[in-house]
């Protein structure tokens, strides 16, 4: 009888609380089966109510490894600890009887896929100069612009029960059914809207026994930053690194104005518990270390640049540049081979010119071969060899050649971890 008056006693609590905070909105109800045999650590109350508002819900690292907890949706914005809690899960969690969604969202960021060439896919320098950070997933796939118009899903699930296009269909169907929006998967597991533009891109982790599938949902994203930091102005590059398939895409609040981070998560955890018998949402925070032993560790490997950068498959790049070498009309040929994010070898040659500038080109090339490739690394090489070449015109047909790569703001470091 004690056990109902408390229960009783909550459960009107949290509906008081639900009247008096106009800023809440319902989004799920747990009704569980209670033995009241059980001792008071664990004890279940009949009801519990959860929030869109509802704060960071601290729990024990066991609980977070268990199966079958639902929808954890994630409070911080930062892209390497919300990766990091995916890699974390991926390898602590147990999904045999249980499956999970996680809900998050990012500041701008640009992702690109585990086996990509980050210098191919995406704007470098412009992404840097403007404070967007750039990350390397775990998973394959494409490259992704995040900010806070995307809403990210992921779902856990055992090896034997990954199922990407069920995952898919959850989502799609929630959207039809709330919005009566005109969904389909395509063949490449990418969402379309009107059979045209892309809202959702897909990547997947599969291990042994765990198995981890996410996409995005555009429905207020950034398009024009978008379009400029995912295109690539590096010229002559080669490479064999995944490349991404360009789309059009359009976000939801185009076609219904009421669509918006709050209705977009309220319409897929509703859909989610209906598919998965599964009602309860948690509000988890990724850099608590007490609550996940390690994430930092995970985090700072996924900042690193030897991963984001350094991770890029071997590649080769040509440059050429005309200049005027003692009078003479000169053309500079460049080709370069970079392995691991460093320059392997590097061949200069020159055209209309005496034997004298290809013996210094030979220096040169010889004081950037292990070189990592990255502006301010080849900047700081190239500024040590001006004076020993002793030849103004030669380096600065050498910096010609090199600036689309250099220029401008060469300066600019992303906040990364480093590792030499």
């Amino acid at each position: 009888m004690w056990f109902n008056q408390v229960a009783s006693c909550f459960s009107a609590l949290c509906a008081n609380a639900f009247k008096l905070t106009t800023m809440s909105k319902v989004v799920g109800v747990v009704k569980t089966i209670c033995d009241p045999k059980h001792n008071s650590r664990n004890i279940v109350f009949q009801q519990q109510y959860y929030f869109s508002t509802m704060p960071t819900v601290k729990k024990d690292t066991a609980t977070f490894t268990q199966t079958g907890h639902g929808v954890y949706i994630l409070t911080t914005k930062n892209i390497y600890y919300n990766l990091a809690l995916e890699d974390w899960l991926y390898k602590n969690g147990n999904f045999d009887n249980g499956e999970l969604l996680l809900l998050w969202r990012n500041q701008p960021c640009i992702v690109i896929g585990r086996h990509q060439n980050v210098w191919a896919e995406c704007n470098i320098l412009d992404a840097l100069r403007q404070g967007v950070d750039i990350a390397r997933r775990r998973s394959g796939g494409g490259t992704v612009y995040h900010d806070l118009g995307n809403l990210n899903c992921t779902f856990f699930t055992s090896r034997k029960r990954y199922n990407r296009k069920h995952n898919l269909e959850v989502i799609a169907q929630a959207l039809r059914d709330k919005w009566k929006l005109n969904l389909s998967v395509s063949k490449r597991d990418d969402m379309l809207l009107d059979d045209n533009f892309k809202i959702s891109g897909t990547a997947a982790k599969l291990g042994q026994n765990t198995a981890y599938h996410h996409c995005t949902l555009l429905f207020d994203v950034h398009v024009d930053q978008l379009c400029t930091l995912l295109h690539s102005p590096m010229k002559g590059l080669e490479s064999r690194a995944t490349e991404s398939t360009r789309s059009f895409v359009k976000n939801l609040c185009e076609v219904n104005n009421t669509i918006n981070y709050t209705s977009l998560v309220d319409c897929v955890i509703s859909e989610y518990f209906l598919a998965h018998h599964k009602h309860e949402v948690t509000y988890v925070d990724p850099t608590l270390e007490e609550q996940f032993p390690g994430i930092g560790k995970l985090q700072d490997d996924l900042r690193c640049w030897d991963w984001i950068y350094g991770h890029s498959p071997a590649f080769s790049l040509r440059y050429s540049a005309n200049g005027s070498l003692g009078g003479i009309t000169s053309h500079l040929m460049m080709h370069i081979t970079v392995e691991k994010g460093h320059i392997e070898n590097i061949d200069m040659e020159l055209a209309g010119c005496d034997d004298s500038y290809k013996e210094l080109l030979a220096e040169v090339c010889e004081t950037l071969i292990g070189c990592r490739f990255w502006p301010m690394h080849i900047t700081i090489a190239l500024i040590s060899m001006q004076l020993h070449l002793n030849s103004p015109e030669l380096w600065a047909l050498i910096n010609k050649c090199f600036s689309g790569f250099l220029e401008p703001n060469c300066h600019i470091e992303q906040n990364i971890k480093e590792t030499m």
